[in-house]
């Protein structure tokens, strides 16, 4: 009896220890896009993401069961089947059967919301699984990518290299970089380091961010230095290390006798909000518009959006993730998907999740303007982020 008892622990250990595996697999391979296209090329490099990613995910679902999956997994899971059945009616009539790989962003979705659901045993899926440990994980594979993107910023021989003009750290392109840079800095915002280490973390990943020279990782580390201030009102420090970097860049400037580069970085955060003369942001506006003239009543279904479905098939693409998720719904969903997002936003605060509201109004600004989580490395990074965080309680 005894020694069943053991393999039973031992055996429950391997799986637990097998996961952990999983999900550093999936985190790593997901920052280091650049070195896994350079030897295996771009599919294998984005394709083995979403593998591992979507393995973690549900390995970890499987790992609680629950009697109730919860009213945001069963209502996303209606609108997951009419998105299905939409694309199967569009591959009938010659759409391609590749529509069908972009399930993965939906199969994520569903797995955080089964994973926030979790009460009982939410504290043994936690320890299972050692989400400090993984939320550490992000923090410094993100920094190490962010160390060279500065180096990328300052020297032109180092490898990999820039990205065009922009540093793009060891991922595949800047825009890519950029999402992920961004979900490293929540990460070390909320990690449980002490606060020296968290103090490097946050200059190398913020200075990451800046060599991007990325509009949306810039202001959404922003907001989250001002959401953490005004959400966990118990320290001041996220605030203190911002006023410091901006003094330590204004700093650097005025020594090397050169306000340039201050200048380049202030015109690019108020271009932000230029809507007359920037190029971007009239781009953007037009996008808006395009949406609103090829938005349809039953949407494009899977994989009709964004770059990475422009490999399999014919697509459209709005510069916003928020646009390009809503098109695939249609104007049947306009209406449903914002409200299950209010339906969870209300039932966080009410709960009081703080730490998941510090990430997710950030990245809704990011969502709002650039269509940054078509790339799959960040899309899965983003959830795999969300759904370890949603198991602190």
């Amino acid at each position: 009896m005894v020694s069943q008892e053991n393999t039973r622990e031992t055996f429950k250990l391997h799986k637990n220890r097998t996961l952990i595996f999983v999900y550093v697999l999936a985190i790593i391979i997901g920052y280091i896009t650049y070195l896994t296209q350079y030897f295996w090329g771009e599919r294998i490099a984005e394709g083995s993401t979403i593998f591992f990613a979507s393995i973690a995910l549900l390995m970890s679902c499987f790992l609680v069961r629950q009697r109730s999956a919860g009213v945001l997994f069963n209502l996303f899971l209606f609108y997951t089947l009419f998105i299905f059945g939409l694309t199967l009616t569009y591959v009938a009539f010659g759409g391609g059967y590749g529509r069908f790989f972009f399930i993965y962003q939906y199969i994520y979705i569903l797995s955080f919301f089964y994973i926030y659901n979790i009460k009982i045993r939410s504290s043994h899926l936690y320890n299972a699984i050692n989400v400090e440990f993984l939320l550490k994980v992000i923090v410094v594979i993100g920094a190490v990518s962010s160390a060279f993107a500065i180096m990328q910023a300052l020297s032109t021989h180092v490898w990999p290299p820039i990205d065009i003009n922009r540093a793009r750290g060891l991922s595949r392109s800047t825009l890519n970089y950029s999402g992920l840079c961004l979900i490293a800095f929540q990460a070390t915002l909320i990690s449980k380091f002490n606060k020296i280490l968290k103090t490097v973390f946050l200059i190398i990943i913020f200075l990451g961010a800046l060599s991007a020279f990325g509009r949306g990782v810039m202001l959404g580390c922003l907001a989250s230095f001002i959401v953490s201030y005004i959400l966990l009102r118990e320290s001041r420090f996220p605030m203190n290390i911002l006023i410091c970097m901006v003094i330590f860049l204004i700093a650097r400037q005025i020594v090397s006798h050169n306000a340039d580069t201050v200048l380049k970085y202030t015109e690019r955060y108020s271009s932000s909000f230029n809507t007359q003369t920037d190029a971007g942001n009239i781009q953007r506006i037009g996008s808006m518009k395009n949406f609103l003239g090829e938005i349809s009543l039953f949407g494009g279904g899977f994989g009709s959006t964004g770059p990475a479905a422009g490999r399999f098939n014919k697509v459209t693409g709005f510069e916003s993730s928020i646009l390009n998720f809503l098109y695939q719904g249609g104007l049947l969903t306009v209406l449903f998907l914002p409200f299950l997002f209010l339906v969870f936003v209300f039932d966080l605060v009410r709960k009081k999740r703080l730490n998941l509201l510090l990430i997710i109004i950030p990245q809704l600004i990011v969502l709002a303007v650039q269509q940054v989580h078509e790339n799959p490395s960040v899309n899965s990074l983003f959830w795999i982020f969300l759904s370890l965080v949603s198991l602190r309680r």
